[in-house]
C-alpha cells in the first residue's frame, strides 16, 4: 500500500496536470565546500512498486559529485492549482549502471525520455563555454555520463494552504510510515 502522502503527491500531479512546472521540483545537495547548491530538476515517475522518486542527470554536471559525497538531500515541490507543497528528505542512489539492477533502472529511464530530451545529453559539457567543446554524435544508445538518481524519502513535509489549512509530517521509522498532523 502506498503512503498517503504519495496518494496525496499522484493526486496533486493529476490535478495540476495541465501546467508544464507540475513536472518540476527543487534538488537541495551540499557542495564540497559545505555550502548549499539548490537546483530544479524533472520528476520521471515512481521506480517500481516502490515511494522512490526518479530524475535523470548527466555525470558531468556537479550534483552528482555532490550526491556522492553527500546523499542526503532535501527535494521541494509546489503545485500552484491545488496550492500544496511536498518537502521530502532523502537518500540518493545514483544509477549509473555499476549493477545490473542499476543498469536495468539507468536503460527503462532512457527509454522514457523524449528525442529532445535524450538528445540534450549529447550536447558539449555542461558549463563548458559555448564552442569551446564538441558535442557527441546522436546515438539511440544512452551515453555514459547519463544516470539516473533515485530518491528513497525519509521524511516528508506535506502543506495544504487551502482553507482549512493543513499539514502533517511523514517519518519513515522502523520500516513503516508514521504520520503526524501538526499546526501550518
Amino acid at each position: 500500500m502506498n503512503p498517503s502522502w504519495q496518494e496525496a503527491l499522484k493526486t496533486a500531479l493529476k490535478k495540476n496536470r495541465r501546467e508544464p512546472q507540475a513536472r518540476y521540483l527543487q534538488l537541495a545537495t551540499v557542495a564540497a565546500d559545505g555550502s548549499p547548491r539548490n537546483r530544479t530538476v524533472v520528476f520521471r515517475g515512481f521506480a517500481d512498486a516502490s515511494d522512490d522518486l526518479l530524475v535523470v542527470t548527466d555525470t558531468r554536471n556537479e550534483k552528482v559529485g555532490e550526491l556522492i559525497a553527500e546523499p542526503r538531500v532535501e527535494l521541494c515541490w509546489y503545485f500552484a492549482i491545488t496550492r500544496e507543497q511536498f518537502r521530502i528528505r532523502a537518500r540518493c542512489e545514483v544509477l549509473d549502471g555499476e549493477t545490473e539492477s542499476s543498469q536495468a533502472q539507468r536503460l527503462a529511464l532512457w527509454g522514457q525520455l523524449s528525442e529532445a530530451a535524450a538528445e540534450q545529453f549529447f550536447w558539449a559539457h555542461p558549463g563548458d563555454v559555448v564552442g569551446s567543446s564538441d558535442s557527441l554524435p546522436v546515438s539511440p544508445e544512452p551515453p555514459s555520463h547519463f544516470v539516473g538518481l533515485r530518491f528513497a524519502p525519509q521524511f516528508v513535509d506535506y502543506l495544504s494552504l487551502k482553507h482549512p489549512q493543513q499539514r502533517v509530517r511523514y517519518q519513515w521509522a522502523g520500516g513503516e510510515w508514521c504520520d503526524e498532523a501538526v499546526n501550518p
